[in-house]
């Protein structure tokens, strides 16, 4: 018996339908433009990572760590990814409700570039001169830290705003003196640069001692509390994008450029290959928090910020608890005579080392042990390990 057409349509409509299953639409919202550091993220589109865990990821070019902070928080983005200093500081002064959910470096590559051609050859340099920046850029929020350190006033600069796309461009032709960009930046600009008979010279913050985290995937904490499974599955898919781009570089960067045609492939290379082998943290502990780094990444945005450190043990308080914390006390010239080579720039400044054991020294209050470590360091392991024989009879 032959069907009718309108029959036969319906059934393979239901077909269809009972055999696929909808993909669920995650909104990202990027930090920057769409340089060679997020070929993890369009060569894991490409590669089905994402359509994989039943997601389709849709993303969107970003305008600096402040512009992403509020659209995620504004509900225009479901996720996003931005510098954990803006994060920290708009939980803190706007009381918006995000909250970092993975972190993408390890460690700061924040920089500073300037023209060889400039003078200018050092940090103290950029005193007088114009520095291009982006609502919330995370360089800006450092940068009164960066100042102290290298001895200069950080109201001596002047900021001046212009979308993120351009500062490359401003930079060259002279319309500003520096650009606050990431270390990974350095490869295609520079490629740039020599083509016009120029050359960039960087300053990266590391070189003052930062060691601190920087980008995270970030969400609001509504969206966090209704959508666990959905979130799990994005971080699953996005550390599976991120370790196969590492092994296979070279093909990333060119689904990267097939993504984002104004991108060449090998300036996403060049950006990827620094991110990915200098930044990213190991496989075994890819996008995890340590408790002590976060503390020291507060701590560099509170002095920074002349922010309270309270707020980060609130934060804190969900964590797993330790069950006994020492706070090793020392004073910051002790230190100084005990350390006398290779000592950052934090570790010369005791003025810094003065108000950063004064911060541990209230935290301790909260029930740590502080044991006196200006005292050889046999009495120092002595007194923790009557402590902890207490602790354990």
């Amino acid at each position: 018996m032959r069907l009718p057409r309108s029959l036969t349509a319906a059934l393979l409509a239901v077909l269809t339908s009972s055999g696929a299953h909808a993909l669920d639409k995650v909104t990202y919202q990027l930090g920057w433009i769409p340089t060679g550091e997020y070929a993890p993220y369009f060569a894991g589109v490409e590669k089905g990572f994402y359509k994989d865990e039943g997601i389709e990821l849709v993303m969107s070019r970003g305008f600096g760590s402040g512009d992403t902070v509020k659209k995620v928080a504004g509900g225009g983005a479901m996720l996003g990814e931005a510098d954990i200093s803006t994060v920290m500081l708009a939980a803190i002064r706007e009381k918006a409700p995000v909250k970092c959910l993975m972190s993408e470096y390890t460690q700061s590559p924040h920089s500073i570039f300037v023209l060889e051609s400039s003078g200018i050859k050092s940090v103290k340099d950029l005193a007088g001169k114009k520095i291009a920046t982006s609502p919330g850029n995370s360089h800006q929020v450092y940068f009164p830290l960066l100042a102290r350190l290298e001895g200069i006033d950080p109201s001596s600069v002047q900021w001046v705003n212009a979308d993120p796309a351009a500062w490359a461009g401003m930079l060259l032709s002279g319309a500003i003196d520096a650009t606050p960009v990431f270390a990974t930046h350095e490869y295609w600009q520079n490629k740039q640069a020599k083509k016009m008979g120029k050359l960039i010279r960087v300053f990266p913050f590391a070189d003052s001692g930062f060691k601190i985290y920087t980008y995270c995937v970030m969400a609001t904490e509504s969206f966090i509390a209704a959508n666990g499974d959905l979130i799990k599955r994005f971080l699953r898919a996005t550390k599976k994008s991120f370790l196969w781009a590492r092994d296979n570089m070279e093909e990333a960067a060119q689904l990267h450029a097939k993504a984002n045609p104004t991108v060449d492939a090998d300036d996403a290379l060049g950006s990827m290959r620094i991110f990915l082998t200098k930044y990213v943290t190991p496989a075994d502990s890819f996008g995890k928090f340590d408790p002590q780094k976060l503390k020291d990444t507060y701590a560099a945005v509170a002095t920074a910020q002349g922010l309270d450190p309270a707020w980060l043990m609130d934060m804190q308080k969900h964590l797993p608890q330790p069950d006994i914390t020492f706070l090793l006390d020392i004073d910051p010239d002790v230190s100084a005579r005990r350390k006398t080579a290779d000592r950052d720039k934090y570790e010369r400044d005791l003025a810094l080392l003065g108000r950063v054991r004064a911060s541990y020294m209230r935290q301790a209050k909260g029930g740590w042990t502080t044991l006196d470590a200006n005292r050889d360091r046999e009495f120092v392991a002595a007194d923790v390990w009557k402590v902890v024989s207490a602790r354990l009879s």
